[in-house]
């Protein structure tokens, strides 16, 4: 079993900080249209973070930390709001509401590019 000790300079002080700069990052106007509902979730759940263990506090800071990645995790909240799945982000794909719409495809140096209007 993972245990954490003092010498590893993880304490509740220091995740609660740290959970509580997560929150005042999500009210970031980027983050604050993508990420409303997890922003909610993460206030609404302040107080039962504080009641956990280290350890477990712990292991929601790194699920919420997934929440910032650029790629296909979610994050599970489960031990703070019993919510699995959180942090996906879906969006419209109906090019047709769009004014123009163009796939670029550029070299890796930048050189070449090729650019297709995707409306037409």
């Amino acid at each position: 079993m993972l245990q954490i000790m003092e010498y590893d300079g993880i304490s509740e002080n220091g995740n609660v900080d740290m959970y509580d700069w997560f929150i005042s990052r999500l009210k970031c106007n980027v983050y604050l249209k993508l990420f409303e509902d997890i922003l909610d979730n993460l206030k609404k759940g302040r107080n039962v973070f504080v009641k956990m263990d280290v350890l477990n506090q712990s292991k929601l800071l790194l699920e919420i930390l997934k929440v910032f990645k650029c790629d296909s995790q979610y994050s599970n909240f489960e031990k703070l709001n019993d919510r699995k799945k959180v942090g996906i982000i879906r969006f419209n794909s109906k090019l047709s509401s769009f004014k123009t719409a163009s796939l670029i495809n550029q070299s890796v140096t930048g050189l070449f590019e090729v650019k297709v209007d995707l409306l037409k």
